[in-house]
């Protein structure tokens, strides 16, 4: 399958220095809010649904202040729906939700999808000052990667390990003998006393 190219996605993505906002950036923005929009409307029955129900017609966005009529998707939708636009073998990564109440919000990645968002990280973090080639030890009050694969938030920090190389990385929540998820106190306070 050939996947869609976003080339107004693709450029506010990749903007260098994202938190010097420019006239040119806005429109850029809408730009690309109405190419997903588009696309979304186009390739995923629920958001159609969703966007036929309010009379919203996404090829209408054409300046910032249309950005507030786009129909919000609750997360309790995403919860109950697999919202994807695009054949679920597409997907490089699924994150899910703790589903701590119950059920699992879930959010699909494309290939594309997930080289945009972290370069929009990268970049944002590069401006904040927030890299540095110091290697360094992360304690992560966080699920255990290796243990949680598909956990949103496990990803995330994983991902934010980033910021510096690590020399050592300890997750202290981690599964108990029972399979649930339990914060490890002993390894968190041996982990600040080493």
């Amino acid at each position: 399958m050939s996947l869609p190219s976003f080339p107004y996605s693709e450029k506010i993505c990749r903007i260098e220095n994202p938190l010097n906002w420019t006239h040119e950036r806005t429109a850029q923005m809408v730009d690309a809010c109405r190419e997903m929009a588009v696309f979304h409307y186009e390739n995923c029955p629920e958001i159609r649904f969703i966007y036929d129900k309010v009379h919203f017609d996404p090829k209408s966005i054409a300046r910032e202040q249309d950005l507030a009529r786009i129909p919000s998707v609750g997360v309790t939708a995403m919860k109950y729906f697999a919202l994807t636009s695009l054949p679920h073998s597409e997907a490089v990564l699924k994150l899910t939700s703790s589903g701590t109440r119950g059920q699992k919000t879930q959010i699909w990645f494309d290939r594309d999808s997930l080289d945009r968002v972290q370069m929009m990280l990268e970049t944002l973090w590069k401006q904040l000052g927030k890299f540095s080639d110091i290697p360094t030890n992360y304690l992560m009050f966080v699920y255990d990667p290796e243990q949680a694969k598909d956990l949103g938030i496990a990803f995330s920090c994983k991902n934010d390990q980033r910021f510096a190389p690590p020399l050592e990385t300890v997750f202290v929540i981690k599964k108990n003998s029972h399979g649930t998820w339990q914060f490890q106190n002993k390894l968190a306070y041996e982990t600040l006393l080493s």
